[in-house]
């Protein structure tokens, strides 16, 4: 987010002077899919948890927790939905252009 800031010229009744700030180029409202997880299947997520999941004949314990993590996320990717990635509607803001 890239702000511009301006010292306001009228104290407004106070005793220091107020900064005016506008926002130049706002971030775009990026939405991440989450999980419903009250919408899981969980005898089903148990059941591919019970399947899948063996213990690694690794030796390293880096590739074990990577290989572990791939795994339970495609089991959770199968039996949990997730929400709607799309954008929420804008919500007008409460404050209006005279304050």
């Amino acid at each position: 987010m890239d702000l511009q800031w301006r010292v306001h010229n009228d104290q407004c009744g106070s005793d220091h002077y107020p900064l005016l700030m506008d926002i130049v180029h706002p971030m775009p409202e990026e939405r991440v899919p989450r999980w419903q997880l009250q919408k899981a299947d969980w005898s089903e997520f148990s059941d591919l948890c019970k399947n899948t999941i063996v213990k690694d004949a690794f030796n390293d314990m880096e590739h074990q927790i990577a290989h572990f993590t791939q795994l339970l996320v495609e089991i959770a990717s199968k039996t949990i939905p997730k929400s709607s990635a799309s954008p929420r509607s804008k919500h007008k803001p409460w404050f209006n252009t005279g304050l």
